[in-house]
């Protein structure tokens, strides 16, 4: 069942709406706030926004800019009982998807609805196919048919759906950072930063501040404030190529830090 989410201050107006929508086989949540329909849209996630252009706490067209703005390509049919040419004019400039006037014509919501769901059907399953395409791009990475590699990709394909710290071991040269590039593009955390960080590099008496950074002052030479590589990549993923090289007071304190 499609999900239908109107905003407008027109109760009986609304009832009335929701049950013809109803006998079409739509789910529709209303509200009179514009500013209550802005949180509902991540909850309800509807195929179509019905919009009335008059709210008691706001302007439609407010409301229609703070909408495209979290997801620009959801259809909204505005509404309106005064209807004007610059009215409607202003509407579909800021990407409404339709301008109706009230009272509705049943027969031409029906069509507008049908049309607009059929769209938003077709951008969810074409964003579906690039992230899919994409998922199989980063997989290709990994090289190999074996029954050994296949396992491997399921076992990335599991991980990558959890929200747990991951323990890569193999020989040097095995591929242990295209595996974790992988596991980063394939998570949630795909939008954030993938930052690696050769320990094997960073002398013992640097290390530290390469991992958890440092304030000025804080020691002889440190005349500024430096970021951290760990923080660096808040949101996203780090990579700790040969951790085993981390001294073992350092590699205590990352063990705090990452059980947090």
């Amino acid at each position: 069942m499609k999900k239908i989410l109107l905003i407008d201050d027109d109760e009986d107006f609304c009832q009335v709406l929701k049950l013809t929508l109803a006998k079409k086989g739509y789910a529709v949540e209303s509200t009179s706030s514009g500013s209550d329909g802005i949180e509902k849209l991540v909850r309800v996630k509807p195929a179509c926004v019905l919009l009335d252009l008059n709210l008691w706490d706001t302007n439609g067209l407010d409301v229609l800019e703070q909408i495209k703005t979290r997801d620009k390509n959801l259809p909204v049919i505005m509404l309106t009982g005064h209807e004007t040419v610059s009215s409607a004019v202003q509407a579909m400039k800021k990407g409404a998807f339709h301008y109706m006037p009230k009272p509705i014509d049943s027969e031409e919501l029906d069509v507008l609805l049908e049309k607009a769901v059929e769209q938003r059907d077709l951008y969810l399953q074409l964003e579906e196919m690039k992230e899919r395409l994409g998922e199989t791009d980063k997989l290709e990475e990994l090289v190999g048919s074996s029954e050994k590699i296949q396992q491997l990709t399921k076992l990335i394909r599991s991980v990558s759906s959890t929200n747990v710290n991951v323990l890569l071991t193999g020989e040097s040269g095995s591929g242990k950072e295209v595996v974790a590039r992988v596991i980063h593009h394939l998570s949630s955390l795909k939008q954030g930063p993938f930052v690696p960080i050769d320990c094997a590099s960073i002398p013992e008496t640097l290390i530290e501040s390469e991992l958890f950074g440092h304030e000025k002052g804080s020691f002889t030479g440190a005349t500024a404030t430096v970021k951290g590589k760990l923080e660096a990549a808040d949101n996203g993923t780090v990579f700790l190529d040969e951790v085993a090289n981390i001294p073992m007071g350092i590699q205590a304190k990352l063990l705090r830090f990452l059980e947090r």
